[in-house]
């Protein structure tokens, strides 16, 4: 099982087991506590566990919490701004995409197929339901590789929104959700880490660090993977519509700005038709 395939284990309810484990005494509580707390009681009395036993058991997998015959706490290998209960719970998204991100994690894998594939869409039009997005995963041969379908496609959605790597936009359909990739928090949170001391970093280094940090992008080793099993040519210099924006939104907020040198190795960043060329970026 996996986030993905799992369909009990919803943002909402991860989130709810951390919570509750977050604030805990000693982050410790037994599964009887954790029954109480989560539960609603109709469904308590009637004796089935089954989807909370399944939620802990993805969260133990996902090395986010661990088990010790009854009793569950905290993972203790998490950083200490996961264990923080003054802002742990800010920080979940970010905690729950490095333990993804982990390359041994390879459980969670078509998850993050998924979500790198749905990255290079186009910010514009992405495909905005499950028949969409399985006609172009069929076209390119990549469906069975990334074991997702129509039944896992809100569990897909609702977590990539909840890891701040989508955005949703209002429809006519109150029904129907339309997610769009838009990675900007990620990168933005980056900008400490990607600058340290230095007001202006070259794209290779910058687009480097990110692959790393966040390798369903460009260059990143999931990236890679899935541009391999798409058959498709990889361009090192070229950014993604989805990244591009991420960039060009954090200029047009005066966070940085773009400088271009001939003689540096060449970026090109794309805002619907025009090309942006970027040798470095300065952070203000």
């Amino acid at each position: 099982m996996s986030l993905l395939s799992n369909l009990y284990t919803s943002p909402s309810r991860v989130r709810a087991v951390y919570r509750s484990l977050l604030h805990a005494p000693e982050q410790l509580r037994t599964l009887t506590h954790l029954q109480l707390s989560l539960m609603p009681e109709k469904l308590r009395d009637t004796g089935d566990t089954k989807m909370l036993i399944d939620i802990l058991n993805e969260c133990v997998g996902l090395q986010l919490i661990k088990k010790d015959g009854d009793l569950y706490t905290l993972d203790p290998h998490l950083p200490l701004t996961a264990r923080d209960p003054e802002c742990g719970e800010a920080n979940l998204p970010w905690t729950i995409l490095e333990l993804l991100f982990r390359l041994e994690n390879s459980r969670h894998r078509e998850l993050l197929y998924n979500f790198s594939w749905f990255l290079m869409q186009s910010v514009i039009n992405p495909p905005k339901t499950w028949s969409e997005m399985e006609s172009l995963l069929s076209k390119e041969n990549v469906l069975d590789p990334f074991k997702i379908n129509g039944s896992q496609y809100t569990q897909f959605q609702d977590w990539g929104v909840f890891l701040s790597l989508f955005i949703t936009l209002p429809t006519k359909n109150k029904n129907a959700v339309h997610c769009y990739p838009n990675p900007t928090s990620l990168i933005e949170r980056l900008l400490p880490e990607l600058f340290k001391e230095k007001r202006t970093v070259l794209m290779t280094d910058l687009v480097d660090h990110v692959s790393r940090r966040i390798p369903i992008l460009e260059q990143g080793e999931i990236w890679n993977e899935v541009m391999q099993m798409r058959d498709k040519p990889i361009d090192r210099y070229k950014l993604s519509t989805a990244t591009s924006m991420a960039w060009l939104h954090l200029q047009d907020q005066d966070i940085v700005s773009f400088e271009y040198e001939s003689d540096a190795p060449t970026y090109f960043l794309y805002e619907g038709t025009t090309e942006h060329r970027v040798t470095a970026i300065t952070l203000h």
